[in-house]
């Protein structure tokens, strides 16, 4: 069983914007409201309870569960709930927040002052995870210099190699790589993630949007990893499995 921050975690990965909730029985529903229009999104994100899995309403009728959305145990709005409900986070959610959303978002805000402060020798990113671990109440047990950078430029495209720690389960990332070009303002992120059972690790990536992108498995060649990568930046209609 999955509880409430659970549930909101995996909907956030699929939708950010969601800011309204209803609690059934075996099921939670997670969707956006529009407050002016009073009006609701027409594919909200629908995790069951037992095992966390994502579903939608065909499916529901064709396994003839349907019935599980007869019963409302709560609503309201998500930030008031969340913010009642709300219990420290594990060091798990944590390296996802901090390398999923807070990373990407900074990056994609801040662009080349982003890509300046992580270059410096003691790089922004170690403080911020030190002081995220701190406020949850998570003893470091990573010292601290968690987090590597290695900045480095392609022509006029600056590429930061973040390393984070082992990861000791997916999504998390063994390194993130962010792609900055000076001359048209193009910015892109993407991740190296854990698969499941010691598989080969995914290449995935954000956009600035809050869109997560899967490229599939990844090559355990650097060169040819990085050559795929800047494949991509370089191409804009590289295909891709959005999970938005």
């Amino acid at each position: 069983m999955i509880d409430f921050n659970q549930a909101l975690s995996k909907a956030m990965e699929v939708n950010k914007n969601i800011n309204f909730y209803q609690e059934y029985k075996k099921m939670y529903v997670f969707t956006e409201r529009d407050e002016e229009k009073a009006e609701w999104d027409d594919a909200p994100v629908m995790i069951k309870k037992d095992d966390g899995s994502i579903t939608n309403y065909l499916k529901l009728s064709i396994e003839n569960h349907a019935w599980w959305l007869n019963e409302v145990i709560a609503e309201g709005i998500i930030d008031n709930s969340f913010t009642q409900e709300k219990k420290p986070f594990s060091m798990h959610q944590i390296w996802y927040m901090f390398e999923h959303k807070l990373i990407p978002e900074m990056f994609f805000n801040e662009g080349i002052k982003f890509m300046m402060a992580i270059a410096d020798e003691d790089n922004i990113l170690n403080k911020l995870i030190l002081e995220y671990m701190e406020s949850e109440g998570i003893s470091n047990q990573y010292g601290n210099n968690i987090i590597t950078v290695k900045p480095f430029r392609i022509k006029d495209i600056l590429v930061a190699q973040i390393i984070f720690p082992e990861p000791e389960e997916e999504p998390l990332c063994y390194e993130a790589y962010a792609f900055f070009d000076t001359v048209h303002d193009k910015s892109a992120y993407y991740c190296l993630e854990k698969g499941d059972l010691g598989e080969t690790p995914f290449l995935c990536g954000w956009e600035p949007e809050g869109t997560h992108v899967n490229y599939e498995l990844c090559s355990l060649d650097r060169g040819e990893m990085m050559a795929n990568m800047l494949r991509l930046f370089l191409d804009d209609g590289a295909t891709s499995e959005s999970e938005e």
